[in-house]
């Protein structure tokens, strides 16, 4: 059994890729503790880890990303679909929008009745209808 000055105080290193935030793309290193990034930084500057992946020569994202989902009455809803999905390590959905060609619906029609159909569930962005 290792000694606790040679255990790791990370679970897991992602080293070598392109680590995509918010803001900007950056050659770094991710650290995991607990399935939480921890730290980001230098690979020479990060903790040891129980397990080391090599990213090198990709993208190294915080979740999957779903660019082609079907949300909305006839579908899972703007409750249910994106439960389902963090359940499923999705951290972003696109949805796509279908509209109405008997109503000659527009497609920017269409986009805002899908906004108005998500309601409340738009958490932590401002509603398009609401930017200044």
């Amino acid at each position: 059994m290792p000694s606790p000055a040679n255990s790791p105080s990370i679970d897991l290193l992602v080293r070598g890729g392109r680590v995509v935030t918010p803001t900007e793309v950056l050659e770094t290193a991710v650290a995991v503790k607990d399935g939480q990034i921890v730290a980001l930084g230098a690979e020479a500057m990060l903790p040891p880890a129980g397990r080391t992946i090599d990213a090198t020569g990709k993208y190294v994202l915080p979740g999957l990303i779903d660019c082609h989902v079907h949300l909305g009455a006839v579908y899972d809803d703007w409750h249910t679909g994106p439960v389902a999905a963090a359940h499923a390590g999705l951290t972003t959905l696109l949805s796509f929008v279908e509209y109405d060609d008997q109503a000659r619906e527009t497609l920017p029609q269409g986009l805002k009745r899908l906004r108005d159909e998500a309601g409340t569930s738009w958490t932590g962005w401002p509603r398009p209808s609401s930017r200044a």
